[in-house]
């Protein structure tokens, strides 16, 4: 990647994150409006425009942990037995179960509403 195209990448990353920050500040003004059809479909387009970035804005631009975080609790809660299913709800782009492998955990399955990051995690080889 070129220094132009990382540019590029970080603009539209802070662009799209902006997007999703919007969306959910307004849902949490106004609980109703999530439960309105036309702005689930919103929320999912903007989450689908950003499946190839969300990963870099959530650690590099917001950072943040949570994944980690999760990695080490289930490691510390199951430090001997890594062949345990674990289903990740809302799987997104599988930060979860990146961690998770990297603690040897194998069986991770995961679902989520939005197919481009189902298809982001896929290409992680998780689920």
């Amino acid at each position: 990647m070129t220094k132009g195209d990382e540019n590029d990448h970080q603009h539209l990353t802070e662009k799209y994150m902006g997007e999703i920050t919007d969306f959910l500040m307004t849902a949490q003004k106004n609980p109703d409006t999530v439960s309105r059809e036309e702005d689930l479909i919103k929320q999912q387009e903007v989450y689908s425009k950003i499946s190839t970035y969300y990963d870099q804005g959530t650690r590099d631009i917001y950072g943040y942990k949570g994944h980690v975080l999760t990695g080490q609790h289930v490691a510390r809660l199951y430090p001997k037995n890594k062949d345990i299913r674990i289903l990740d709800f809302s799987v997104g782009t599988g930060l979860v179960g990146e961690e998770l492998t990297k603690h040897g955990f194998q069986n991770i399955y995961g679902i989520d509403i939005n197919k481009e990051f189902l298809t982001a995690a896929q290409k992680k080889g998780l689920l």
